[in-house]
């Protein structure tokens, strides 16, 4: 089972720690030995209201990091905006469940600051007040589904099926346990 809020960022992990408690002295840091399939598993079925943790966490064998929170909204804005600021590489998605008190819902993004890219690209699909809205900002990707974009019903524009197989496209199988084997993970607390 994959977390519903997720952004990998392609940087070690030991410089994102430092910059983290750079960025925000407040942050506590701390080593953390323990299943992280676990954690994923409780924070996926946290039923609404807000937590101050994270998890940051360097898969075996990975060029890059992955920050899990519970937290959909202001973590990752916080946290996009840093990955931006500091010109990081960065992808991830947010997947709204109505059984935690959200409207239902999808949103993926991906940050590149080079030649090339200078905008973060955002894809959602949400239901908002009864009605389905569809969003992108930013120049596709190569990997992206861009056909399905067009699909008439809204919800169908964006799945979870294709934010996973953008994720596979960075070689992150969220759905398979050895993302989870990790070689260094951290809990990162007082985030907010």
């Amino acid at each position: 089972m994959y977390p519903t809020h997720c952004i990998i960022i392609f940087k070690d992990i030991e410089t994102l720690r430092d910059m983290f408690t750079t960025w925000n002295r407040r942050i506590v840091v701390s080593k953390f030995s323990g299943d992280m399939s676990e954690a994923a598993l409780k924070m996926r079925l946290l039923r609404g209201g807000h937590t101050c943790h994270a998890y940051l966490w360097n898969p075996k064998g990975k060029p890059y990091c992955i920050f899990m929170s519970d937290e959909g909204s202001n973590h990752y804005y916080a946290i996009n905006r840093l990955c931006e600021d500091l010109s990081l590489e960065f992808a991830g998605f947010n997947i709204y469940l109505p059984e935690h008190g959200w409207e239902q819902g999808i949103h993926y993004f991906h940050g590149k600051v080079n030649e090339t890219y200078h905008t973060v690209r955002y894809v959602y699909s949400m239901k908002e007040n009864d009605r389905w809205v569809y969003y992108e900002q930013g120049v596709p990707r190569e990997y992206e589904q861009t056909e399905k974009y067009k699909s008439r019903y809204k919800r169908d524009r964006l799945t979870q099926e294709m934010v996973l197989s953008y994720l596979a496209s960075f070689d992150c199988d969220m759905t398979s346990t050895e993302v989870f084997d990790y070689s260094v993970c951290y809990y990162l607390d007082n985030i907010l």
